[in-house]
């Protein structure tokens, strides 16, 4: 696999040798930022959803179950799925 990654990127580095000065400036300047840029932007982007998601997910499911068993009312499992809310009885009595 690796082998034919960087087989096509040496077939890419061939071909834009071949080009003008100013097309192998443009395509070489639009070939690194452009990926970069793409990656950063989407890890920035996903990471805080992702994390939102995966906290949504456990703390939705443990909050169901909760209210299924009586534990907690519908609100308070919807506050802890969404916001992380704790239920007030949670609390230490002197904090």
């Amino acid at each position: 696999m690796f082998r034919r990654i960087f087989s096509v990127f040496l077939d890419s580095h061939t071909e834009s040798l071949k080009l003008q000065d100013s097309y192998r400036r443009l395509t070489t300047r639009l070939g690194w930022p452009s990926p970069r840029v793409a990656w950063v932007g989407l890890t920035i982007l996903f990471v805080p959803i992702a994390f939102y998601a995966g906290m949504l997910a456990i703390y939705g499911a443990w909050g169901l179950l909760l209210s299924a068993i009586g534990r907690l009312s519908w609100r308070q499992a919807l506050d802890f799925a969404l916001r992380a809310r704790y239920p007030r009885q949670w609390y230490r009595p002197n904090a």
